[in-house]
């Protein structure tokens, strides 16, 4: 009977062996041995799973108010934990003294996307609502806004740091263009921005490594780019030796190599590969490698994409339930569904949705020996063998209710203390337990209180009384209530004084007051909500009193432009505010100069009083505008009030000290007429043909460039430029002064028939010019007219 119940309970251990489940195959054994002591597979079954088996205790229990989502361990003691929900944060434990020593500023509905620590343990970087954020390790205080990571990218195998901490880099996204920017660690300075000009041809980036001299930035397709931090070297891009496709890659800590996932067709799944084909690592040594460097979490990461394979990931998280497959170790069980692990020297941490947070302190294996005596299997050892089991595996078989038990650390510990040492050696003789118990028996189990966790609700209770009445006051629109608020605000962010003042100014009718204390663009909230550590102020929503304010200062910057059709009051009242120096002092420069120019070119095209438009556009010069709109619409001015000298002097101006991308064609047509306007012909041919180099493709600039060369006497530089245009293909409204230019130009030249053709092709699509008094007609230069009076006679 004894046997064929031991005989039952070493199938039921068997089976749960196979399924992975080490703690009820022992339990299940323990039950068989108690049963039979006499069963000697039993025995060597339990032996087996005992020598193999790393098993863990947890000694140490945290239950935070928020859900756990990521974590990061330190090599001194330091744990950072990121929590999501209703509020995302970071918080730094030290573990040595179990004490909460810095607390993330938290922002409504948000999770960390990523926690990239520095080698150092100095900086964190930070990614939630896709801002990168570089903090102190130490405080969690923001040392510098990062800007934003692009989203098809895994964020540490991109966000990396050099092994001496100093340096890091990243990619960005802008302009949607991806750039690459080398940094300093301790003050987030950009020491080189790099944007590849093929970007095209470089594919997605998968993964990359930095160390004090260069960056290497490995692509889908296989193509490694190399940036070297000195700026004054060209970045190197190397081609990989046979085509292929990546899907998801991650270096080595050295890296020296790296581990792909290998894309092999439609038809067959990705495999992960060791390169290059030299590489120092297997599949097996980096996968293990990784294990240890990057925590495990359900946000994205390796974990998600390279290692999301269960056949090769070298653990498995199901709910609650941790399983190694590279290792030994025995499943953890956590409170609840597990959404972060992370590795430390002797330990392994869980944390949970519903904010549990414990730590596994890993047992060490027992010591192989010779063995000293024969195996004595008796009720001595069997009870040893019930308390041992007991107190590794935290579980125990109960016959009453016919399943296994979990036990709480209490009873763990008992069962370690109550473990014989002598009797169990007598079972097990070929290992020595004495180590593992030791080390059990040291273990006092932690609890964090809520004392403890006090930094964090803190940070996390409703508004601060200051703040929930300065939300109250800007509702109230009262000055007086802003007022006491400001003067009970010490600790106000910047951002709420600035709007507090301005909103008091205006409520009293000191509008450019208020406004005079804004820049431009206006401050976006929703990102300084994500980089700015407001110390409580969080709560409640200033966005709407922002965004309300904002529309109120846009009404109030509309008035100073001109409305369409603006009558000519309305263009003095507008030219008397922007030059008062009240105006300019609330504005400030940079604000003013934008709407002098404005002004200025809508006085321009309203009116003819070249005198205010002048000074409009000299303002915005001045100010900081852009010169090369400013000062064409001042040369416009200059030549409208007939000051042909002080025009050219200003389009030579645009012309030759304002770089070439701001230059118009018109500019240089403009700039030779002034010059043929103050007798200079032989300078105005010379900016023609500059304007024709710059622009050989635009038609308009070539037509009038040969009206001002007809009009300077050169003749072959003009029948150039019409037939340079002509080839660009004149617009269809301009085609027939054209063709009278070309026949002008091309008699004077002495190409006679090519004259009368052009003639004759205007005369047919235009016949009024067979008439002689459509020529008399003209307002133009005689000897022109007289040229064309020989196709009439």
């Amino acid at each position: 009977m004894a046997e064929r119940l031991a005989g039952a309970w070493m199938q039921a251990a068997r089976i749960r062996g196979e399924q992975g489940r080490p703690a009820e195959a022992l339990a299940h054994l323990v039950m068989a041995l108690r049963a039979d002591p006499r069963a000697e597979v039993a025995r060597a079954m339990a032996e087996e799973i005992l020598g193999r088996t790393v098993w863990h205790f947890p000694d140490l229990a945290i239950r935070h108010p928020l859900p756990v989502e990521r974590l990061v361990a330190g090599s001194d003691g330091d744990l950072w934990v990121g929590m999501g929900g209703e509020h995302g944060t970071v918080a730094r434990w030290k573990l040595a003294e179990l004490s909460l020593d810095a607390v993330l500023f938290p922002v409504v509905d948000t999770v960390p996307r990523s926690m990239i620590p520095c080698p150092r343990g100095e900086r964190l970087v930070v990614e939630r609502a896709g801002v990168l954020l570089l903090l102190d390790a130490t405080t969690l205080k923001p040392a510098a806004d990062l800007g934003g990571l692009p989203q098809t990218v895994t964020p540490e195998s991109v966000i990396v740091f050099s092994p001496d901490g100093l340096l890091f880099a990243h990619p960005a996204a802008e302009g949607g263009r991806l750039v690459w920017l080398l940094r300093d660690a301790q003050t987030g300075q950009v020491l080189r921005r790099y944007e590849p000009e093929a970007e095209s041809e470089l594919s997605r980036p998968l993964a990359a490594t930095l160390d004090r001299r260069q960056l290497r930035v490995l692509h889908g397709n296989g193509v490694v780019m190399t940036i070297p931090v000195s700026p004054v070297d060209a970045p190197v891009i190397e081609l990989p030796e046979a085509p292929m496709h990546l899907a998801h890659a991650q270096y080595s800590a050295a890296g020296r190599s790296w581990l792909g996932s290998l894309d092999r067709g439609p038809l067959e799944s990705p495999v992960l590969k060791c390169l290059p084909e030299d590489a120092e690592h297997g599949v097996g040594e980096l996968m293990g490698e990784f294990m240890w460097r990057f925590p495990w979490s359900r946000q994205p990461g390796i974990w998600r994409g390279l290692m999301r394979d269960e056949e090769s990931a070298p653990w498995i998280v199901r709910n609650d339930t941790l399983f190694f497959r590279s290792e030994t170790i025995a499943p953890i069980h956590a409170p609840a569904a597990v959404h972060a692990v992370a590795r430390a020297p002797g330990a392994v941490f869980a944390g949970c949705v519903d904010g549990s947070l414990v730590r596994f302190q890993l047992l060490p294996l027992p010591d192989a020996r010779e063995p000293a005596q024969a195996i004595v299997a008796n009720e001595a050892a069997v009870d040893a063998l019930v308390n041992l089991a007991a107190a590794l595996c935290g579980i125990e078989y109960d016959e009453n209710r016919r399943t296994d038990g979990a036990l709480d650390a209490g009873a763990r510990l008992a069962a370690a203390r109550d473990c014989d040492p002598v009797a169990l050696a007598g079972m097990f003789p070929g290992l020595d337990f004495s180590g593992t118990l030791d080390s059990l028996r040291a273990i006092t189990p932690r609890v964090a209180d809520e004392e403890l966790l006090r930094p964090l609700t803190l940070r996390l209770e409703p508004a601060d009384p200051k703040a929930t009445a300065l939300a109250a006051a800007f509702e109230s629109a009262s000055p007086g209530e802003i007022a006491d608020c400001l003067a009970n605000g010490d600790d106000m962010p910047p951002l709420l004084r600035a709007l507090a003042e301005s909103r008091i100014a205006w409520l009293e009718g000191r509008k450019m007051e208020a406004i005079a204390r804004w820049p431009e663009p206006f401050p976006d909230y929703t990102r300084l909500r994500l980089t700015q550590d407001w110390s409580g102020w969080e709560r409640p929503d200033f966005g709407p009193f922002l965004d309300a304010f904002h529309d109120d200062v846009k009404g109030e910057l509309l008035t100073l432009r001109l409305p369409e059709n603006a009558t000519p009051a309305q263009c003095e009242a507008l030219f008397n505010r922007l030059t008062d120096p009240q105006t300019a002092q609330a504005l400030g420069r940079p604000r003013l100069a934008a709407f002098c120019l404005e002004a200025a070119k809508s006085l321009a095209a309203f009116t003819d009083d070249s005198a205010r438009t002048l000074v409009l556009a000299t303002i915005a010069y001045n100010f900081g505008a852009d010169p090369a709109a400013a000062l064409r619409i001042m040369a416009r001015a200059h030549a409208a009030a007939g000051d042909h000298e002080a025009a050219h002097q200003r389009w030579i101006e645009l012309i030759s000290d304002q770089p070439g991308d701001g230059h118009m064609a018109e500019d240089y047509s403009e700039a030779a007429y002034s010059a043929f306007e103050t007798f200079n012909s032989d300078q105005a041919m010379e900016i023609l043909l500059a304007g024709i180099r710059r622009f050989p493709g635009d038609a308009h600039y070539a037509l009038r460039a040969g009206w001002i060369a007809l009009l300077s006497g050169q003749d072959k530089h003009a029948y150039r430029f019409l037939l340079a245009g002509k080839q660009a293909g004149y617009a269809a409204e301009e085609t027939e002064r054209a063709t009278v230019l070309l026949a002008i130009t091309a008699a004077r030249n002495g190409d006679v028939f090519e004259a009368d053709a052009i003639f004759e092709e205007l005369t047919t699509n235009h016949p009024a010019w067979s008439d002689p008094a459509t020529i008399e007609a003209l307002d133009w230069p005689e000897d022109l007219k007289s040229t064309l009076r020989q196709f009439t006679w």
